[in-house]
């Protein structure tokens, strides 16, 4: 992937290439081949989480001034509907990033009980924008080697769009533990649609 699609009169980044049944892509992402090794100011109502697997990056949320730098072997969440950017972070090797970037709803009835009761609160806190699990912390590694473990599925073996599911399920759980003492915090309130859009 070397850049990002929006949609027209916008920033929020287009996925032309999801199905309706499956709002879901995986990507690789090499920041050698986006212009300035940067992606621009974009925002999207999929959850992004992803996998450094080479050199770092900036993630800016809200100002340009604040970001959370993510290293080699580190994982990262973005919640739906945050506007955020991304650059190369300096001095460093070359940024290889894997992602993957879905809709919430392809892991349970979006008008069901696990929608309501640990996807929803999450989507919708303001107080959850940007969360991190660092390799120099032992408790963060069952959820980075899950992550990256979930990178080798072959999707064209239907068996294994499953098997992802799961694993994203199994994730989700610990994304959710992770950003719950947030929903509490004083700088947290809770997104509507209009504030998404």
């Amino acid at each position: 992937m070397d850049h990002i699609e929006l949609h027209r009169g916008g920033r929020e980044e287009a996925f032309p290439e999801t199905a309706e049944d499956w709002p879901y892509i995986a990507e690789r992402a090499e920041f050698a081949r986006y212009p300035g090794n940067s992606v621009p100011w974009h925002w999207h109502s999929e959850v992004e989480l992803f996998y450094m697997e080479q050199g770092a990056i900036d993630y800016r949320t809200r100002a340009a001034h604040e970001h959370v730098r993510f290293e080699e072997g580190s994982a990262g969440f973005i919640n739906g509907g945050v506007l955020h950017s991304t650059l190369q972070s300096p001095n460093s090797a070359p940024a290889i990033q894997m992602l993957h970037i879905f809709q919430p709803s392809m892991l349970g009835d979006p008008a069901g009980r696990l929608q309501k009761r640990y996807i929803n609160p999450l989507l919708q806190c303001r107080g959850v924008d940007v969360l991190k699990w660092s390799p120099t912390n032992p408790d963060d590694m069952p959820f980075i080697d899950l992550l990256k473990s979930s990178f080798s599925h072959d999707l064209q073996r239907p068996q294994n769009e499953m098997a992802l599911r799961n694993n994203l399920s199994e994730l989700w759980i610990q994304i959710y533990a992770k950003a719950e003492p947030l929903f509490s915090s004083d700088g947290a309130s809770w997104m509507t649609s209009r504030d998404v859009q």
